[in-house]
């Protein structure tokens, strides 16, 4: 149970929340790693608002449920399957499913292959279904959930006792993301979130670490983005694609460690 309350000059916000969760894990044989579990989340939340920007209903309920269960399954002595599936459940977006799937080759003692493919929902939340501005904001109870499709293949890899590696590689499917779309009302042109863009990401990520002496460590790591991001046929996003994020097309870093004493290191951090 947790209670949080925000009081300023114009406002007062309060919520309250319950939150329940199960997971058992089990071995059934020497060949499968099952867990399983669920949850129940509730909780009420009270927005008082002097702004312009409020809820028609001061206080409301919002509800959660979910399920889930997972099986890690050794097909060979190098090679493990894993196969998971989430059903969830609540107040704003409804029924959703979860699964993901996951392969892992382990070759030698020093090199892993891996890919995976799962499916990822972000629930809408009370401000992007019932915050409304008279004038300005409409409430926008049909905002579904943004979806995810992630595909992802890496390899990892200790070429020697002081050096490893990893590399992977991935590719992300977006829809139904949040817009803020401009529509015609009765009382002239207002705003609406809506589920109005979509897109995909792919890009390249690596890291390694040399150990160049006992106490002095050296890794290096970096990153690749390419977005590609649409409003969709039939809406207007005022919002300039916010919903995309603003993230640079590439990351570099190099980190020094050095331990000088038992009590004293001093690390040197470029990015």
């Amino acid at each position: 149970y947790a209670r949080d309350d925000r009081t300023a000059a114009d406002l007062f916000e309060q919520r309250e929340s319950w939150d329940l969760q199960l997971q058992h894990n089990l071995q059934p044989d020497s060949r499968n790693a099952l867990v399983w579990g669920g949850e129940v989340r509730v909780w009420r939340e009270t927005y008082i608002s002097k702004d312009i920007l409020a809820f028609r209903t001061p206080s409301t309920d919002i509800a959660l449920g979910s399920v889930f269960a997972q099986d890690e399954f050794a097909l060979t002595p190098k090679l493990k399957l894993t196969a998971g599936l989430k059903l969830e459940e609540s107040s704003y977006s409804g029924f959703e499913w979860l699964p993901t799937v996951r392969l892992a080759w382990r070759f030698d003692e020093n090199n892993l292959l891996w890919g995976a493919v799962s499916r990822s929902v972000r629930t809408p939340d009370r401000i992007e279904r019932e915050l409304e501005a008279p004038g300005i904001l409409e409430p926008s109870p049909d905002f579904r959930s943004e979806r995810l499709i992630a595909m992802e293949v890496g390899w990892r890899a200790h070429p020697s006792p002081r050096a490893s590696f990893s590399i992977s590689s991935y590719f992300n499917l977006y829809d139904d993301l949040r817009t803020q779309d401009l529509v015609n009302t009765p009382s002239g042109p207002m705003v609406l979130t809506a589920n109005g863009l979509k897109g995909q990401t792919w890009g390249v990520e690596a890291w390694g670490k040399y150990e160049v002496m006992k106490n002095w460590r050296i890794s290096v790591g970096g990153d690749v983005l390419h977005k590609s991001f649409t409003v969709k046929p039939g809406h207007v996003d005022i919002s300039g694609m916010e919903a995309a994020g603003q993230d640079p097309s590439y990351q570099a870093q190099i980190r020094s460690e050095l331990t000088l004493t038992s009590w004293l290191e001093v690390d040197l951090d470029t990015r």
